[in-house]
């Protein structure tokens, strides 16, 4: 799972989907059962 807090990583829903998307393929690179949460410079 990824995840992004607003208003941290983005100021609207597209953006902190698009943040959150990332960071759960960066979950998925690192294995089974792992949340990822986004980094700021993620943006």
């Amino acid at each position: 799972m990824g995840t992004a807090i607003y208003p941290d990583h983005g100021s609207d829903e597209v953006e902190l989907s698009r943040v959150a998307d990332g960071a759960m393929y960066q979950a998925k690179h690192a294995g089974r059962d792992v949340v990822h949460l986004a980094q700021i410079s993620e943006r």
